[in-house]
């Protein structure tokens, strides 16, 4: 995949500890790129900063901002050196000669850092396509442990951001560890097999641990995810669209993203389930099928009181409904 955004060490490598500052008289064009990646455009929002640091510029905003586009371009593997960037930007977090509107410039600076970078990661994690997939195969357990330790230490010095980032935290620690040694796992053990439907579990956040159940649940649901594309070609090349429409939005091209989004809007208003998931949905066709005199005979009672209760009870209790 071509990478759009130099490392860090070759971009701000040689700078002293602590380099990053605020320039008020930057605030135009700061605010500028910062509101570009805002809606969405992290990569050419993290080339106009990187034009600037190039040169003389050192506004931990803009570093911010090249730092965001760094980690979409390369992923949760990047996040170790983005840290260790944002470790000798602020340096030794002194605050004696820096003035009131200086501070909160750095503290909304870092809080925005951490932010889009978890919003990004929590994205992914929802995703779980190729990107997280490329994610899982090159994260490491030394790159979390690297993670949570440089995450320590800017906390101590840097009170801006600080929940953003502890939360990025839990999730490399909670999340993106377990995925990557099950992907190591499934990578080498025997091959997976699909597993008969079931409840899946309560939703947590994308930076709360997993339980087994949870696990269980998403790791069936990617198997099933892959029967579905095998036995549905409409609904790989809609997928591939999707992606599509995400890397130029990304690549701020908005005049291609918009062909693909047309193309997409076309495809939801006249979207057919059974052509797309066929998988999914074709036993519950069949054995609707073979019971429908049966089944539409209690249809006629959904005005009755009995009707009503069972439908109240189906959907605030499935599994009980189910059980019972």
């Amino acid at each position: 995949m071509k990478q759009h955004l130099p490392a860090p060490s070759e971009l701000l490598g040689g700078r002293a500890p602590g380099f990053a500052s605020v320039d008020i008289d930057a605030n135009g064009v700061v605010h500028r790129w910062m509101d570009l990646a805002d809606r969405g455009n992290y990569l050419e929002a993290g080339e106009r900063a990187a034009e600037l640091l190039r040169g003389e510029a050192s506004d931990l905003r803009l570093v911010a901002v090249y730092l965001v586009g760094w980690f979409v371009d390369r992923g949760a593997p990047a996040l170790p050196e983005l840290l260790a960037c944002v470790d000798i930007a602020i340096g030794d977090g002194e605050r004696t000669a820096t003035s009131v509107a200086t501070a909160r410039a750095r503290d909304s600076a870092m809080e925005w850092l951490f932010r889009a970078v978890g919003d990004r990661a929590a994205f992914q994690t929802a995703q779980r396509d190729e990107v997280w997939d490329a994610w899982l195969q090159d994260i490491t357990p030394e790159h979390i442990a690297e993670i949570a330790a440089r995450s320590e230490a800017i906390s101590a010095r840097c009170p801006g951001g600080t929940d953003a980032l502890h939360k990025l935290v839990r999730w490399a620690r909670n999340k993106l560890g377990p995925a990557a040694e099950r992907a190591r796992k499934m990578a080498t053990g025997p091959e997976v097999s699909t597993p008969a439907p079931f409840a899946p579990p309560p939703v947590r956040g994308w930076d709360e641990p997993e339980t087994e159940d949870t696990r269980e649940y998403e790791e069936n649901e990617r198997v099933a995810d892959t029967a579905i594309v095998r036995d549905a070609p409409a609904l790989a090349s809609l997928r591939e669209k999707l992606r599509a429409f995400e890397v130029l939005l990304a690549r701020g091209q908005l005049d291609r993203a918009a062909v693909v989004a047309r193309d997409i809007q076309g495809i939801l208003a006249a979207f057919d389930p059974i052509v797309y998931l066929p998988a999914l949905l074709g036993r519950y066709a069949r054995l609707l099928s073979d019971s429908f005199v049966e089944i539409e005979s209690h249809w006629q009672e959904a005005d009755s009181a009995r009707w009503q209760i069972l439908t109240q009870f189906y959907r605030a209790d499935l599994a009980g409904f189910i059980d019972e």
